[in-house]
């Protein structure tokens, strides 16, 4: 007993000093918080501008299902970035949102490796599903015009223009401005636009100057066809069997010979 006594004694002497060792670094985490709050000068809370909090932005992954890879490439490597997810978890993710054809051309190259990195991904998906490595969106850019509505020309603009390189905005300005119809490009050169937006702008605004407006219709006044009352010749009909025949009913030869007959009987009395 006076072992374990002495044994619980010296254990509480041990546990003192720790909360005694661990008091005086508190204090001193304390004091140099304290210090460094003193030095920096207090932030005011802006109601204006709220502070932002990246917790409360969820971002989802896009799906690919081999349809415009350009674009689906952009979205993923700016949830990547966005995340600052590594690159060799980057893999891992996208097989997850892979749809359709893209699932079994995928399995396939695993298993040949052929994608150590994410860079190497990319460009194969470049070579399998995006555009042919033998077109020209250059050439194709320039010798754009516009055929429908100018929100179509202006999509079909910007999917060519993306993919070009070493084009000056001057020159991509003077493009689109060139490829609009006659009458929307006189009035867009007109008022000399200076960025691409504006003249974009401006098309829009002269597209509707140039829309055919509908004929006003008048109301055509429709002749009523008089159709025939059944019920009045239903009633005429009736009423013209209860008069009497225009032409004397025929006799029959019964009655002919009973006439005769009573003539003659008549002739022999007188």
């Amino acid at each position: 007993m006076k072992d374990l006594a002495s044994d619980v004694k010296r254990l509480l002497e041990m546990m003192d000093a720790r909360d005694k060792e661990y008091s005086t670094r508190f204090a001193a985490i304390e004091s140099t918080v304290e210090d460094t709050l003193k030095r920096s000068p207090p932030v005011e809370p802006s109601s204006s501008n709220p502070p932002f909090q990246v917790c409360n932005v969820k971002l989802d992954f896009p799906r690919f299902d081999g349809v415009d890879v350009l674009s689906w490439i952009f979205k993923a490597e700016q949830f990547f970035n966005y995340y600052h997810t590594p690159d060799a978890h980057r893999l891992t993710i996208a097989a997850i949102h892979l749809d359709k054809d893209v699932v079994p051309w995928f399995q396939m190259m695993s298993r040949a490796n052929a994608f150590p990195t994410w860079v190497a991904f990319t460009r194969a998906l470049e070579l399998e599903f995006g555009p042919s490595p033998y077109e020209v969106p250059r050439s194709t850019l320039f010798k754009l015009t516009q055929t429908g509505s100018v929100q179509d020309y202006y999509t079909q603009f910007t999917t060519l223009a993306n993919r070009v390189q070493g084009v000056t905005t001057k020159a991509l300005l003077d493009c689109f401005v060139g490829g609009l119809k006659p009458d929307i490009r006189r009035d867009v050169i007109a008022q000399a636009p200076t960025t691409l937006l504006h003249s974009v702008y401006l098309a829009k605004l002269y597209e509707k100057k140039y829309v055919p407006k509908p004929r006003p219709s008048y109301p055509q006044f429709q002749t009523k066809t008089q159709t025939p009352n059944t019920s009045q010749q239903v009633t005429q009909s009736l009423k013209s069997t209860n008069l009497p025949p225009l032409l004397p009913k025929p006799v029959t030869n019964q009655k002919k010979y009973q006439h005769q007959k009573n003539y003659r009987s008549g002739n022999a009395t007188t």
